[in-house]
């Protein structure tokens, strides 16, 4: 229960300090990330979805990447020269 000297104190301070106060509690409260407002987590998303695109393509590039060097080792080891151009 809320002490009636507190609210006593609150009244007091009236209408624009309670307005402050509920200002630097909802800033502090951003600060803290104690909510989320939506278009931060939206960000978020997007950005994660992003970096998670760009893996799956670098994974992909690294495969192909690695089956080119598979094949151009297996080519040589069978004796077809890079000069040749076969």
């Amino acid at each position: 229960m809320i002490d009636p000297a507190l609210g006593q104190q609150l009244a007091d301070l009236g209408g624009f300090a309670l307005f402050l106060l509920l200002i630097v509690v909802i800033g502090l409260g951003l600060i803290k990330r104690w909510w989320v407002p939506g278009w931060v987590y939206q960000q978020e998303r997007d950005a994660r979805q992003v970096a998670e695109t760009q893996a799956l393509r670098n994974a992909e590039a690294i495969e192909k990447l690695a089956r080119s060097v598979s094949r151009e080792r297996a080519r040589v080891a069978a004796g077809k020269d890079v000069a040749d151009g076969a």
